[in-house]
């Protein structure tokens, strides 16, 4: 499954200023709110919250996979986020997070969601290409390498 179709301009952001996890996942929720359908910012918040608690989606190499199934939804949505500075994203989590992937996926649809991860699990292993997306200047110069990553995983 490939990033690219998923990933949008509107919903690839430089997140500034967010000094917990909470509030960088509300800004992200408050954005793909606006692309779904069935689901408020605040309901949608919720289920990430519900899902951190489970277990934490916070890495070592300081990205994290935030992620909802959605029953209703007809289509998946990613919101791509820098985030800057990083942010503590749970008690004991290894490393602060400056790389968020939000995903939400139709609940009816979870192996979707499964191969997007691991897409993106392959985008970002690479220490170079995680430097590179860190090194964007802004949002859409953050979408254009997070495209060029896309296409060089093939």
């Amino acid at each position: 499954m490939r990033l690219e179709p998923l990933l949008t301009p509107d919903l690839t952001l430089v997140i500034e200023g967010c000094s917990t996890r909470d509030a960088a996942l509300q800004a992200a929720a408050a954005r793909a709110a606006g692309h779904l359908t069935n689901i408020t910012p605040e309901q949608l918040f919720q289920q990430l919250l519900e899902r951190e608690a489970q277990y934490p989606t916070a890495t070592p190499e300081g990205v994290a996979f935030p992620h909802a199934l959605i029953p209703g939804l007809d289509h998946t949505t990613v919101v791509a986020c820098l985030l800057r500075p990083a942010v503590e994203w749970a008690e004991g989590a290894p490393a602060p997070q400056d790389l968020m992937f939000m995903m939400i996926g139709k609940d009816d649809h979870p192996w979707e969601h499964v191969r997007l991860l691991a897409r993106l699990a392959r985008i970002v292993k690479s220490p170079d290409a995680r430097r590179q997306l860190r090194e964007s200047a802004d949002a859409a110069d953050f979408h254009a390498r997070l495209v060029r990553e896309d296409r060089a995983h093939v």
